[in-house]
């Protein structure tokens, strides 16, 4: 199954069968973009503009602009993307407590229960949004709290990667999508990209997608 359909990881066994009817057309949808720059992550603001020209209408929140309450507006409203591109940390002794750092402190998983999302896909940039906490097995992550509160599709990695070759990725990815390519064969496109450059998994393995 895992060779046959190129699966990284399906939460559901019904998104095999949405997957042929899933041509999306985000350029015709609220799409939002969040990023969080820093020393160590040098290139986000650099990411989140190279989306916001793919896809000129969305919004775009970079640094103090990038709060808690701007993310659950776009959360309540967005019907397309929400990209957020930002520190992450994960606590080992309870999941909800896992967080996203946004330009007004951390944001917690726990908020999102409390909206629900609309947008189909929820992009997370930072390292290790998909990994488990090392108390509470494969249960619980940031990336499957946002799936469990409503996305379609999350977009997530396991380790940390670098902000230029996550840069390189999420160019491919959403140039993809701009093309009305699906999501998932967007994110395949975003991966080979990577696996030109080097063959060494430890770069582009880490890119995982819930919902394929």
């Amino acid at each position: 199954m895992i060779d046959m359909y190129q699966i990284k990881m399906a939460v559901n066994p019904d998104s095999l069968l949405a997957r042929a009817r899933a041509l999306h057309g985000f350029g015709n949808r609220r799409n939002a973009v969040f990023a969080i720059s820093s020393d160590s992550l040098p290139s986000t603001g650099a990411e989140a503009s190279r989306i916001k020209e793919i896809f000129k209408k969305a919004n775009l929140y970079i640094d103090e602009k990038a709060v808690s309450d701007k993310l659950l507006y776009e959360i309540r409203n967005s019907d397309g993307f929400i990209h957020i591109a930002a520190h992450a940390s994960r606590s080992s002794e309870n999941p909800l407590f896992s967080r996203i750092l946004l330009g007004d402190g951390p944001f917690f998983p726990f908020d999102l229960f409390q909206s629900g999302i609309r947008a189909e896909l929820i992009t997370l940039s930072g390292c290790q949004t998909a990994a488990p906490g090392l108390y509470y097995g494969n249960s619980f992550s940031l990336a499957k709290s946002f799936f469990q509160a409503g996305a379609k599709y999350v977009l997530a990695t396991l380790w940390p990667v670098s902000d230029k070759i996550s840069m390189l990725f999420m160019n491919r990815f959403y140039d993809s999508l701009k093309r009305k390519k699906s999501i998932f064969t967007a994110y395949l496109d975003a991966v080979n990209e990577i696996k030109g450059i080097t063959d060494n998994p430890a770069f582009w393995g880490s890119f995982i997608l819930l919902g394929a």
